[in-house]
């Protein structure tokens, strides 16, 4: 059975990955206005998208109390991320509708709704 660790390392991995493809999707959906409109945000959000990516790397080879610090600040960048394309969802228009992360079965930790979580 997975430990508590690999089950977030699994659960994040499967955000991440989900939320590559909804902004791969929003990006080739998008008009071009939107397009021209949101050039800086989405390469922001591609870096931020990485940087994420990195923590989660970080997080899989951190040990004892390196885990722990780690944890929280890619639980922020989660939220972040997420936050940005709900709110691009807005703006653009022939999006995709949103992606729904779900519980995945056998983990300790369901996805939250990043919204809710914030206010």
């Amino acid at each position: 059975m997975p430990s508590k660790r690999e089950e977030y390392q699994l659960m994040m991995t499967t955000k991440l990955d989900l939320w590559d493809a909804r902004l791969a999707s929003l990006t080739s959906k998008a008009g071009e206005r939107a397009k021209v409109e949101f050039r800086e945000q989405l390469t922001d959000w591609k870096q931020n998208g990485k940087a994420a990516r990195a923590k989660l790397d970080e997080l899989a080879a951190a040990t004892g109390d390196r885990w722990d610090e780690i944890k929280p600040a890619l639980d922020h960048l989660w939220q972040q991320l997420a936050l940005a394309l709900d709110g691009a969802d807005e703006r653009c228009v022939d999006i995709p509708a949103k992606v729904t992360l779900v519980h995945i079965p056998g983990t300790s930790t369901a996805p939250s709704d990043p919204a809710k979580t914030l206010s």
